[in-house]
C-alpha cells in the first residue's frame, strides 16, 4: 500500500546528498545574477493520475522535513513500483542516469526545450541512455522507490520526484534552484503512454551457460536479481559493456544486465558468422 504522504524526516547523510547534488550542473555565476524572462513550456504530468496515483506531495510543503530548505523542492506522486514515467514536455534530452544509495536514488537528469533542468528521482528502471531524446509520453523509466531497492535513495516508500530547474534560476532561492512547476503544467491534450524507439545493439553474443538478468551491475550480486534468465545457446544483443568488479553486457536499452566474464572465466561468446 502506498502512504499517504512521503517521504519522512531525512538523516543527515540523505540531506547532505540531496544538498550536494543541487550544485551540479548550475550555470556559471553570471548566468545565475543575469536578469532574464524565463519562459516554460506546456508541461504534463510525468505518471497517468488515477484513483490508485496521486500527488502526495506538493512543491514547499513540509518544511521541517527538508533542513535548510523552506520546503519540498517538487512533486511527489505515489505510484506503485513499476509503473511509467514519461517526458513531462514535447522534447527532452537525458543528460545523466545515477545510481546512488542516498539523495535521489536511481535517478534522469533531462533537459528541456527552453533549457531547464528537470530530475526524475527514486526510478526503479532507466528505459534509455544519456543523449536519447525523447517527446511528450515516451517513457524512458519505470517509477520506485520501493523499501526492497537498495537504490531507492531517500524514500519511504514507492513513489517518484520530479523537480524542476530552470535555466539561471538562482540556487540560493531557499530551495536549491529547484521552482513550483505545477502552475506550468498546463498541457490539455490526451498524454498516451508510448515506449521510446530501441536504438540498434553494438553486437549479439551466444550465452555458453544460463545466465541470471540484473538491474545493475553494481553493487551485491544478489540484491538486483530480476527474476529473468539468459538460457544456454541463447542469442543475446549487448548495447554497452562495462567493468564493475567483473565485466558486464547491458542487453536491453534500460538497466538489465548479465555478466559476460569473472575470475578469467567467460559466459557469453562470440557469434560464429
Amino acid at each position: 500500500m502506498v502512504p499517504d504522504r512521503l517521504p519522512l524526516t531525512p538523516t543527515f547523510r540523505d540531506t547532505l546528498s540531496r544538498s550536494l547534488s543541487k550544485l551540479q550542473g548550475r550555470p556559471p555565476l553570471w548566468e545565475i545574477v543575469r536578469p532574464k524572462a524565463v519562459v516554460f513550456p506546456e508541461y504534463s504530468h510525468p505518471v497517468t493520475l488515477s484513483s490508485g496515483v496521486w500527488i502526495s506531495q506538493h512543491f514547499g510543503e513540509n518544511p521541517k522535513d527538508y533542513p535548510g530548505m523552506k520546503g519540498h523542492d517538487g512533486m511527489d506522486y505515489a505510484i506503485m513500483t513499476g509503473g511509467n514515467c514519461m517526458c513531462t514536455s514535447v522534447w527532452q534530452k537525458v543528460t545523466k542516469l545515477l545510481l546512488l544509495t542516498t539523495g535521489y536514488g536511481r535517478h534522469a537528469w533531462t533537459i528541456d526545450e527552453a533549457g531547464h533542468t528537470h530530475i526524475y528521482g527514486h526510478l526503479s528502471e532507466f528505459l534509455c541512455d544519456v543523449g536519447q531524446e525523447m517527446t511528450r509520453g515516451q517513457i524512458f523509466a519505470k517509477t520506485g522507490g520501493g523499501l526492497d531497492d537498495p537504490y531507492r535513495g531517500y524514500s519511504s516508500g514507492p513513489h517518484i520526484h520530479w523537480e524542476l530547474r530552470p535555466q539561471g534560476t538562482s540556487i540560493s532561492n531557499g530551495y536549491g534552484g529547484a521552482v513550483n512547476q505545477e502552475p506550468y503544467i498546463t498541457y490539455k491534450g490526451s498524454v498516451t503512454p508510448t515506449p521510446l524507439p530501441l536504438p540498434e545493439p553494438l553486437f549479439y553474443l551466444v550465452a555458453n551457460v544460463k545466465l541470471k538478468i540484473r538491474k545493475t551491475p553494481k553493487g551485491g550480486l544478489w540484491t538486483n536479481l530480476t527474476g529473468e534468465y539468459i538460457e544456454k545457446g541463447q542469442r543475446v544483443p549487448v548495447y554497452k559493456t562495462c567493468v564493475e568488479g567483473r565485466l558486464w553486457a547491458q542487453i536491453n536499452s534500460g538497466s538489465r544486465f548479465v555478466c559476460i566474464e569473472e575470475n578469467g572465466t567467460t559466459y557469453l561468446d562470440a557469434e560464429e558468422v
